[in-house]
């Protein structure tokens, strides 16, 4: 005997349909509310997060000009751009074996003219040079970063001051000055 419900319904070409069925405990595994959290939840570019990701300081695109590895390149394009930007963000290949599929870069740094990328996976296929990318800014969700390389703090959607584990488990100590004033 089983108990649950009838989920997501879809048609398909032989006139049948395909139902997902799911369990009662189903509800348990979707998030309610938000997370308190330091780093902020939202995702860049998305309607709670504010930042267009259209705008030329926030994308740029490239050419790889030479493989490193299965997931290392140096491309060219992404020279006016300061190390570390496009750390955290997401990369869509353009043209080659990879076009119209995306990853997520794991480092950037300048390298004279060209940049240094490192991506988190190895793509889908073998990279090339001569393969084309746009790259979008990449976000830590650290409150200095909403507010430093985006200017978008009032769109920060973490709890920055938050008290850690550390506060939450400290207690006093002689010689310490128990005035409520700040932690260290």
């Amino acid at each position: 005997v089983w108990s649950g419900y009838l989920s997501a319904v879809e048609r398909n070409q032989n006139g049948g349909f395909e139902a997902e069925l799911l369990s009662l405990s189903a509800d348990l595994q979707r998030p309610i509310g938000r997370v308190i959290q330091r780093r902020c939840d939202a995702e860049l570019g998305d309607a709670r997060c504010g930042v267009d990701i259209a705008d030329p300081a926030f994308r740029a695109t490239g050419v790889v000009a030479a493989v490193i590895d299965e997931q290392r390149f140096t491309a060219s394009g992404l020279a006016g751009f300061e190390d570390g930007w496009f750390e955290h963000g997401r990369l869509d290949w353009t043209s080659g074996a990879n076009q119209d599929l995306s990853a997520f870069v794991k480092t950037h740094a300048r390298a004279g003219e060209d940049a240094s990328v490192a991506l988190w996976l190895p793509a889908g296929a073998p990279i090339k040079a001569g393969d084309a990318f746009a790259i979008i800014a990449g976000c830590d969700k650290r409150h200095e970063t909403c507010r430093d390389k985006f200017s978008n703090l009032v769109n920060f959607r973490g709890f920055h001051l938050m008290p850690g584990n550390d506060f939450a488990v400290s207690y006093p100590a002689r010689g310490e000055a128990l005035d409520g004033g700040r932690r260290r």
